[in-house]
């Protein structure tokens, strides 16, 4: 009998675990296993090449030793920086296994005509992929604003309230959306929606991604069959961190555990 494989999500740190806590509210049949890169957190001052050797390793790990077929990149920084690269790299090296990321979910999820800001770290914003991605569809604007210290806030366990505050410096009267394209900042939604009151709609990655794969399935149900179904979840970070471990607690309780990975 084939064996069946499981659902990877991979991040440096906190927002894919927020990530992983939304999937398996809407999808909690199936078995995730979880990689948080805490030895290299944060990925946004990393170099594509340190990156993209970075992420192979680890991906090779979860397809090869985890049985993993699906892996989503529940990180903004990679999906708008190597994920071209590093998807022709798994459909070269693993056949039959697949790479997914944040930005066509995000893209899609934006109402057609409407005008955009995107809130996002150094290496997303000035990838500009989001707001490229946006102007496509139509005669539309997008903004982008650069946060880079908040993804580090938000790991330490710090207020993010008034830094996120700070950044509200517009003058327009353009109604837009806002899109939080990187995955913490779900962690201090509440944060942003105080701080920006003229923004009249919100879009949270946490929120879109699970419906998008849910519906992917329901249209490729050759590939949802490979899955494995008994609900199970594994934990796994390169390096200890007690403010890491008491969000999993706080999400997933205190009998999941947390395995540390060297790689």
């Amino acid at each position: 009998m084939e064996t069946k494989g499981k659902i990877g999500v991979l991040d440096s740190g906190l927002g894919g675990l927020w990530m992983l806590k939304h999937l398996r509210t809407l999808l909690p049949e199936y078995d995730y296993v979880f990689f948080g890169d805490q030895a290299y957190v944060p990925y946004g001052n990393k170099t594509d090449e340190e990156l993209l050797n970075r992420v192979k390793a680890i991906c090779t790990y979860l397809f090869d030793v985890r049985e993993c077929t699906i892996i989503l990149l529940a990180c903004n920084t990679t999906s708008t920086t190597i994920f071209q690269e590093l998807r022709e790299w798994v459909m070269k090296t693993y056949p039959g296994k697949y790479v997914w990321g944040m930005v066509r979910p995000t893209v899609e999820a934006i109402p057609l005509e409407e005008s955009a800001i995107f809130f996002g770290t150094h290496r997303t914003v000035t990838s500009h992929v989001y707001k490229n991605e946006i102007e496509k569809r139509g005669d539309v604007s997008a903004r982008e604003v650069e946060l880079p210290e908040l993804a580090t806030l938000i790991e330490r366990g710090e207020q993010t309230d008034h830094y996120i505050a700070s950044f509200n410096t517009f003058q327009d009267t353009t109604k837009y959306v806002g899109v939080l394209v990187c995955t913490h900042y779900g962690i201090v939604r509440e944060d942003f929606k105080k701080a920006f009151p003229q923004i009249h709609t919100w879009i949270y990655q946490e929120d879109i991604i699970p419906h998008y794969i849910r519906t992917h399935f329901i249209s490729h149900s050759d590939l949802e069959k490979t899955l494995s179904k008994e609900g199970t979840l594994e934990i796994l970070i390169s390096k200890e961190n007690a403010v890491f471990e008491n969000w999993k607690n706080k999400w997933f309780g205190e009998t999941v555990d947390i395995t540390i990975i060297s790689l």
